[in-house]
């Protein structure tokens, strides 16, 4: 281990909380396709349990339901996007919002690369202008805004421990 670790993470400035976690299921029963809100310190897991309920009820066939979501950080920034809500049965699915917001952060910022994909494919992917103009914004949101995921622990380790 890198014995610089503790002092380069006690460096790392402090990253802007969530404060609302934002979700609308749009696709499955359709009683149960309503929104929640999600406030607090504890609204990532708030939002989870919400997932991990809702996906009880997504296909089984390794499809997903349409979900939508907003992060309202506390500086007033917001993060939308999309998950994928998918059977606890399916193979490899996501099931922290946290980690699902890590992971596309990080691939389109250039530091993630999913197991189905080729080191090449991944590499050639990234020279397109669709990434290599936007990899710097996808960077700097990662180091200002907090996505608690187990994930992000794992990466960060492995960082400090190879540097």
């Amino acid at each position: 281990m890198n014995p610089f670790s503790q002092v380069i993470c006690h460096l790392q400035p402090v990253k802007i909380k969530a404060t609302k976690i934002w979700l609308h299921r749009a696709e499955g029963p359709s009683d149960l396709c309503v929104e929640k809100t999600f406030q607090g310190d504890d609204c990532w897991k708030q939002a989870d349990v919400q997932l991990d309920t809702w996906a009880q009820t997504a296909p089984k066939s390794g499809g997903y339901d349409k979900t939508d979501f907003k992060v309202k950080f506390a500086d007033g920034e917001d993060y939308c996007g999309r998950f994928d809500l998918q059977h606890p049965d399916v193979p490899n699915r996501e099931s922290s919002l946290a980690d699902h917001i890590a992971h596309f952060i990080l691939f389109c910022a250039g530091h993630y690369r999913p197991p189905g994909m080729s080191e090449e494919k991944y590499e050639k992917l990234m020279k397109t202008d669709r990434f290599k103009h936007d990899i710097d914004d996808f960077i700097e949101f990662w180091n200002t805004y907090e996505i608690p995921s187990p994930y992000t622990a794992r990466r960060t380790k492995r960082y400090l421990d190879k540097h």
